[in-house]
């Protein structure tokens, strides 16, 4: 993907953040929706295959309902979708340019296989709604020409959806490989085998939890379409009602109870970098929430009470955002070494745009940012809200960037202290300051 890595710039640490906000924001769109879409395509399809096998109306009714929830316009597809997808696609061009890895042959693919799954999601839907129609013609009244028309769409309704529930899965697999493979792109030091990265343990178990998103996720929107408090939508009958709220329960339910055991699953398949105390506690709230929320559900079952439907969407969204976030904390925290790159990258590519416009090197002075910044919270023999530096400089003799490298990127180190804010520093000026602190303990 030569072309999209052409049309990288260099980003300063600003855009940098702002690009892993953007990643938030993308799959906090992209995540529910694309879950959605397969939860309900799957069911539909199952569903389907089963009230025709048994003659059942429900079962038949519930299958219309489902693939009708989220495809009632294609628009939503390309807003919640593709377009989440591009964006995702430039961030990762972004923020690992010049890195040896690329997620961009992957989330292209991905890209792909969307595009084609949605074609067969949508056929199948369009080829549900024209069999039903046509099966309330009688066939003694219909010459051969419709009825071969209506063989056609009876075999296209039977293979759009089994395309359409494959592609969709392939789609999500290729996505959970790109997301798995973000965590892991400083650990090689070339772009690994297509083979490698698609049959890899946690790649399927990020799969396993997205699927598990997806039955979960479903089971919650329909209770919320058909049971929410001044819901418009009206159930058919009161056997048909009945039949959704337990279908929808149980299988809400049995999702809960599932997720957890998915997401810690995929904890544990994590790199060591991309594992910190924010991830941890992340985890942690939402596989407690999901199992409240799955025990709620049960009570929700036994007492035929539906009260709580809108709150239950709410909490398990948020419990969603929180699982979203913490991938991007864990990606993040995995990739501190290319931020350092890229950032170097950007302060060199910044003073070459300004010696080629006229301007000098602009004089960076550790002294003053050490008075600025620094002097609140450090002194060199004396304990202050930091460490003294005459306890913390001597393990970095010889080691001076290692040092810029905290600086640029604190992490808590002695367990008597704060962790040392972020100062969003430029590395020129990260440096500066190592240079001037080591100078200043040296002379002492």
């Amino acid at each position: 993907m030569d072309f999209i890595d052409n049309l990288v710039l260099p980003q300063s640490p600003e855009h940098m953040e702002l690009l892993k906000d953007l990643l938030i924001l993308t799959y906090i769109l992209f995540i529910p929706y694309i879950t959605l879409l397969l939860g309900s395509t799957i069911l539909s399809y199952y569903y389907s295959g089963r009230g025709i096998k048994e003659e059942n109306s429900s079962f038949i009714s519930f299958a219309k309902d489902l693939i009708d929830l989220v495809t009632f316009t294609k628009s939503v597809a390309f807003g919640f979708a593709v377009i989440p997808l591009f964006s995702a696609l430039f961030c990762y061009a972004q923020l690992l340019h010049e890195n040896p890895v690329s997620l961009s042959p992957y989330i292209s693919l991905t890209i792909l296989f969307l595009f084609i799954s949605l074609v067969f999601v949508y056929t199948f839907k369009h080829s549900f709604h024209l069999k039903d129609i046509l099966s309330q013609v009688d066939e003694n009244k219909i010459d051969s020409d419709v009825n071969h028309y209506k063989s056609s769409s009876v075999k296209l309704f039977n293979k759009s959806g089994k395309y359409a529930v494959l592609f969709l899965l392939i789609t999500l697999y290729l996505f959970s490989a790109s997301i798995e493979l973000s965590f892991r792109v400083q650990t090689y030091t070339e772009t690994p085998s297509i083979i490698d990265v698609l049959i890899s343990f946690s790649a399927f178990t990020y799969f396993m939890y997205l699927v598990a998103l997806s039955f979960g996720l479903t089971s919650l929107v329909v209770l919320f379409k058909y049971f929410r408090p001044n819901s418009e939508t009206k159930v058919k009958s009161e056997e048909y009602s009945e039949f959704l709220r337990t279908k929808s329960l149980s299988l809400g339910i049995v999702s809960l109870l599932i997720i957890p055991f998915t997401v810690a699953l995929n904890i544990i398949t994590k790199p060591g970098t991309a594992l910190t105390s924010g991830v941890f506690t992340l985890t942690i709230i939402a596989i407690l929430g999901l199992l409240f929320l799955g025990n709620f559900l049960y009570v929700m079952l036994k007492y035929a009470n539906t009260r709580y439907t809108t709150s239950s969407v709410f909490v398990f969204l948020i419990i969603l955002c929180l699982l979203i976030v913490k991938d991007q904390l864990a990606f993040s925290s995995s990739t501190h070494k290319q931020y350092f790159v890229l950032a170097s990258a950007f302060a060199d590519y910044e003073q070459k745009m300004m010696e080629e416009m006229g301007g000098g090197a602009a004089v960076i002075s550790g002294e003053d940012i050490f008075n600025g910044r620094c002097i609140a919270c450090h002194k060199f023999e004396e304990k202050l809200v930091g460490p003294p530096y005459n306890s913390v400089l001597p393990k970095y003799e010889g080691k001076q960037e290692d040092l810029v490298k905290f600086i640029l990127n604190p992490v808590k180190v002695n367990p008597d202290y704060p962790a040392m804010p972020n100062q969003g520093l430029k590395p020129n000026e990260a440096k500066a300051i190592a240079e001037y602190i080591v100078n200043m303990y040296q002379s002492k």
